[in-house]
């Protein structure tokens, strides 16, 4: 294990800790908005019966992130109005246009991810990376659940600077030998076996790839952190989902629904019981239970 490694690792676990509740409240919304239903809430419904969620919270979520998932308008300008500015200023325009084109996810949804991420989670996280293949920049998006940024300058409760952003993942050991970050086997020749930490460090000078068994590093020579983390306002805490009150909502309709029906199918099916009655009892839509000739 390399000292980068040990030190990334120590960092990410006291950012970890300073990021509990946030990093609690976006694991839970994620969940939500797969249909999950919070733990503390099970309680609330009846034992026994089937459960009906009402996961409006899902829709909403991704109406408003494809709303909120505009494409920029990109202009440049040309500086003067001869033909080589105007030419340099639509060369600049296609190279841009380029960028997002070439993001990952592609184009769209690299916007709908952002956008999903921040009004659903209350951050957002995006870096450009190089394309060593076609040797450009590259936009991606990343989830904001394992990136914990290092804030250079705060405004309120915005982090308006970043020192580094730093990226933990867990990987297939297999993958992280084919990178060179892991080792596939022991000192005895054994193989090793389980998923293995991986972090990515970005600040102003490097980009590195670090892992147990061996890291990449590159300068990058661009003297600020290829990256943005941005957050909604809140004013306590950094980001705020645009659905973690209306989760209480959700699991209220639900209950109501739930109740309902379970109530309806009682009424078209109620429970029948019989005195005397040896055998089978069958229940269910025009179902006569007869009475024995003792009552």
């Amino acid at each position: 294990m390399s000292k980068l490694y040990a030190k990334l690792r120590a960092t990410v676990e006291i950012r970890k800790a300073s990021m509990a509740t946030e990093l609690e409240d976006m694991y839970n919304l994620a969940l939500v908005y797969e249909g999950e239903m919070p733990a503390e809430y099970i309680e609330f419904f009846p034992k026994n019966t089937p459960r009906h969620d009402v996961n409006f919270i899902g829709l909403a979520w991704d109406d408003l992130a494809q709303t909120t998932a505009r494409a920029p308008e990109i202009q440049v300008d040309p500086v003067t109005l001869s033909n080589p500015s105007i030419r340099k200023a639509a060369k600049l325009e296609k190279i841009v246009t380029g960028y997002f084109k070439a993001a990952r996810p592609f184009d769209s949804a690299f916007l709908f991810t952002n956008a999903w991420n921040l009004v659903g989670l209350g951050k957002m996280v995006a870096v450009a990376v190089p394309d060593g293949k076609n040797k450009v920049p590259r936009f991606e998006a990343r989830d904001p659940r394992n990136c914990f940024p290092g804030a250079k300058r705060r405004v309120g409760t915005y982090i308006d600077e970043l020192t580094d952003l730093i990226f933990e993942t867990k990987m297939k050991r297999v993958e992280a030998v084919k990178l060179g970050l892991a080792a596939a086997s022991d000192g005895d020749g054994k193989m090793l076996q389980g998923d293995v930490v991986v972090y990515e460090y970005m600040d102003d000078k490097i980009w590195a790839q670090v892992g147990p068994g061996g890291q990449q590093v590159a300068q990058h020579g661009l003297g600020v952190v290829p990256g943005v983390y941005r957050s909604t306002f809140s004013p306590n805490k950094t980001g705020k989902s645009q659905f973690k009150e209306q989760i209480s909502l959700m699991v209220a309709v639900s209950r109501i629904i739930t109740q309902k029906i379970a109530y309806l199918d009682r009424v078209i099916y109620p429970i029948t019981w019989v005195k005397g009655l040896t055998g089978e009892l069958t229940l269910g839509p025009n179902a006569v239970a007869t009475l024995s000739e003792h009552g």
